[in-house]
């Protein structure tokens, strides 16, 4: 009788791990949250920009979902191989019950190399490689999937609210700005009206606006 019990109970548990995670996969991000990453452009002109949070918000994602949870880096695991620094984290979780979860990924970080003299551009590539392991292992239990698994914007309530709310008051401040003649309201209905069409995204239109408002903020 008592392992025909533990054997509901184990049963049950799952189906409540796999509920959870389905409901974190499906969760948007808060756009608060989000920062935006400029890689400059490729060799076709294509402006490089991404989506990113930052480890202290994956961090207090973790303490909401799964409190109690540890990391680690594998030291064998930390190497320098093809002009990248690689590395596995290990992070450990607990489910309902106190249901240990392990989920190891790794991180890499391309070595930057300056085209003027061929030399390393001093960076901490080996943070960069850990963090990015780390945001992979919540990404596996759900964490941010809007971001790491599928960067195309979705028209979905919360993003026709947040144009609304947030983009479009920004683009008028910026063509009401005496500061930028040439960024009429014309302007900000074809830039509107670009994004419709999937001829620009919301991390362009936001990295315009940011980079406005950081320069208003200088005067």
């Amino acid at each position: 009788m008592t392992i025909i019990e533990n054997n509901t109970q184990n049963l049950n548990s799952l189906e409540n791990i796999k509920i959870k995670n389905q409901k974190l996969r499906n969760k948007k991000t808060d756009r608060k949250l989000i920062k935006i990453l400029d890689k400059g452009y490729d060799k076709t002109g294509k402006h490089l920009l991404f989506d990113y949070v930052s480890w202290g918000t994956v961090a207090r994602w973790l303490d909401e979902y799964y409190p109690c949870w540890s990391m680690e880096i594998l030291p064998d695991s930390i190497k320098n191989e093809a002009g990248s620094i690689n590395c596995i984290v290990k992070l450990t979780v607990f489910e309902e019950g106190g249901i240990p979860r392990i989920i190891q990924c790794c991180g890499t970080r391309k070595i930057d190399i300056k085209q003027s003299d061929g030399s390393v551009v001093s960076l901490d590539y080996w943070k960069s490689a850990e963090t990015d392991a780390f945001k992979r292992c919540v990404a596996r239990l759900g964490g941010f999937n809007d971001i790491y698994t599928d960067n195309t914007d979705e028209l979905t309530e919360d993003t026709i609210e947040y144009i609304f709310d947030q983009v479009f008051p920004r683009l008028t401040k910026i063509a009401e700005s005496e500061k930028y003649p040439d960024y009429t309201m014309d302007n900000v209905a074809k830039t509107l009206k670009g994004y419709f069409k999937g001829v620009v995204t919301l991390e362009q239109i936001n990295h315009k606006f940011m980079r406005t408002d950081n320069e208003n903020t200088k005067d």
